[in-house]
């Protein structure tokens, strides 16, 4: 009895201590979008994306705007879909059935994920059309031309990246700060880039 005491007692000590010295894993850092809700928007959107998983950034909110409806007939078939991250989230914003409403038939727009609280820093839009920057520079990422230029405001100063894809197109503004650099927007980017999607 005292030994097989003994071995239980081992046992849960290497699982503590085990636990307690394993380092955390991206995933468990920051989290992404859920697969199943990144799989849905990619067919509502007609092509594949990428969401990187961001150290200490969690998404916050996802959703798409679709074509407008002009005279009671949908004019064009451009959809962007809009993820943006944030390094606190906070609880989810409630919306009534009647913003919901007007959110999906007025603003043509639909919510797959959150919104929650949290100051906007990262807001991804990825597009099935090609798009491009006015009055922008042009750098080589991974072979593909993006486009990029930045401006300073009271709130900041942000970072412009657009580049195409196969089948759309990617719009980037990150808020560019000691703990978010151009370099890091860059490193984003290239992740994106080199995805295996």
């Amino acid at each position: 009895m005292k030994r097989l005491f003994l071995i239980c007692l081992s046992i849960a000590v290497c699982i503590f201590i085990t636990a307690c010295s394993s380092k955390p894993t991206v995933e468990t850092l920051a989290n992404g979008l859920p697969r199943d809700i990144e799989e849905t928007m990619e067919r509502e959107l007609g092509t594949k994306m990428v969401v990187p998983v961001l150290d200490h950034y969690l998404v916050k909110f996802a959703g798409i705007l679709y074509p407008p409806v002009i005279n009671n007939k949908v004019v064009g078939d451009r959809r962007v879909a809009t993820i943006i991250y944030t390094d606190q989230k906070g609880p989810l914003i409630e919306l009534t059935p009647e913003q919901k409403e007007q959110i999906e038939t007025k603003q043509r727009r639909k919510f797959f994920y959150g919104e929650f609280e949290g100051k906007p820093l990262i807001t991804m839009e990825i597009s099935n059309e090609k798009g491009s920057l006015i009055d922008a520079k042009v750098q080589q990422i991974e072979g593909i031309e993006v486009e990029y230029n930045f401006k300073e405001v009271e709130s900041g100063k942000y970072g412009f990246y657009s580049f195409n894809v196969e089948k759309g197109s990617y719009f980037i503004t990150f808020q560019i700060n000691n703990s978010f650099t151009e370099e890091d927007a860059v490193d984003f980017i290239r992740r994106i880039l080199t995805s295996p999607k």
